[in-house]
């Protein structure tokens, strides 16, 4: 296919992605909330503020933003696929199916492990730390941006067995290597939950790096199988 062909398909599908991004985002906006209020669900009541005179509205606009592009995420990755498609290996192609649905699951997976178990565990450590010192009071911005950081991190983070699996399919990894590795998965695990939990408390680390480790086993099942 020429080059100008490529050219004009990949301008297409940025098209069609940026449509649905902003049909998602208006569809946000819509049910804004009762997006919020799940958002918020992790503060049991506490009120968020903003500094700025346009505060509200950038919180609202990002809400809606960062809504519209998880509505978005499947069919923009499906675009993508579509574009590298032929360039792959028949052997890819043939999984290619798998390949995606596994990296929704594990992506949803990491993000409502975050939500409902790491986020709760991380907001309560941060504002008992200093006592009766200060008087937390987060602003709408910070807490959206904590919300997205943790939850995404952790949807990546979920991707550690399908990971595997792509390379083993790349190269081969002998299973003797993949178990004598266990021992330095579990270092990078608790690294990378000292990363993304801003706390250094151990047993929220814990909570953030035990998965990891389970994902990996889970990850070493698959290339046995």
């Amino acid at each position: 296919m020429p080059i100008m062909s490529h050219i004009r398909e990949l301008q297409l599908r940025l098209v069609l992605s940026t449509v649905v991004l902003l049909v998602g985002a208006s569809l946000a906006y819509v049910f804004r909330d009762q997006i919020i209020n799940i958002l918020l669900k992790p503060l049991a009541g506490q009120q968020l503020v903003y500094l700025t005179p346009g505060g509200g509205f950038s919180f609202i606009l990002l809400v809606s933003i960062y809504a519209g592009l998880a509505v978005a995420a499947p069919i923009v990755i499906h675009q993508l696929y579509c574009f590298v498609r032929p360039a792959l290996s028949k052997r890819v192609q043939k999984h290619s199916a798998f390949i995606l649905l596994s990296s929704l699951v594990l992506l949803i997976s990491g993000v409502i492990f975050g939500y409902f178990l790491a986020i709760p565990g991380a907001l309560n450590f941060l504002q008992e730390f200093a006592g009766t010192y200060v008087e937390p009071t987060l602003t709408a911005e910070s807490y959206l941006n904590f919300i997205v950081a943790y939850t995404l991190g952790l949807g990546i983070v979920f991707q550690l067995p399908l990971l595997l699996m792509l390379i083993h399919w790349i190269k081969p990894i002998p299973p003797k290597k993949l178990l004598s590795s266990e021992r330095w998965v579990i270092v990078l695990a608790f690294i990378i939950a000292a990363i993304i939990t801003p706390t250094p408390d151990p047993l929220n680390q814990t909570v953030i790096a035990l998965p990891v480790i389970v994902i990996y086993q889970l990850g070493v099942i698959g290339v046995l199988i």
